[in-house]
């Protein structure tokens, strides 16, 4: 039987003023194996949309439901950290 395992990392949501949504992920938390497969590229692949869970809807203050399409997505690489763009 398949196992999926992973190991938590704190990320941070971002809400910009251009209205679009980002993920900030420190680089010091993942395994190597994990910035090759997800993070080595220009993108960063979302093979499935996602639906903002309601606690961060509700800490952005936003009151529909809010979908980030699959798709790529920039990423923006620092020394510290990957900020994975979600938007078009």
């Amino acid at each position: 039987m398949p196992i999926l395992c992973c190991t938590p990392v704190k990320s941070f949501w971002l809400h910009t003023e251009e209205g679009y949504f980002a993920l900030r992920i420190p680089s010091t938390g993942l395994s190597n194996n994990v910035i090759d497969k997800h993070f080595a590229g220009q993108s960063f692949l979302m093979e499935e949309p996602l639906v903002l869970p309601k606690f961060l809807q509700d800490h952005f203050r936003i009151k529909n439901p809010y979908l980030i399409p699959a798709g790529k997505y920039r990423i923006v690489r620092t020394q510290y950290f990957f900020l994975i763009q979600f938007k078009h």
